[in-house]
């Protein structure tokens, strides 16, 4: 895959797992480093936009915005549950 080209990032998909103490772990198979984890959720969550944007953005070597998809955050209810977030990549203006 050639990372360069925004087209192969442009829906992203976040998958979120719960922590055994509470936290929150996030990841993307699409967005290779891209990993976030702490025992606060709020922190992670409000760390996943800028990650991806500051990621991708070196990744292609333009700036790129990122938004969620929807507007639920599908966090997990117990740690042995995965659920996944699609986020969007655009060239910023």
């Amino acid at each position: 895959m050639d990372l360069t080209d925004l087209s192969r990032l442009q829906h992203v998909s976040v998958v979120f797992e719960k922590r055994p103490d509470g936290g929150l772990r996030v990841s993307s198979p699409d967005v290779p480093g891209f990993r976030l984890s702490h025992s606060n959720p709020a922190l992670v969550t409000a760390d996943i936009i800028p990650a991806l944007e500051t990621i991708i953005s070196e990744m292609i070597g333009r700036p790129v915005r990122v938004a969620m998809a929807s507007s639920r955050l599908p966090l997990p209810d117990s740690s042995s549950e995965q659920t996944k977030a699609d986020y969007v990549a655009k060239i910023a203006a």
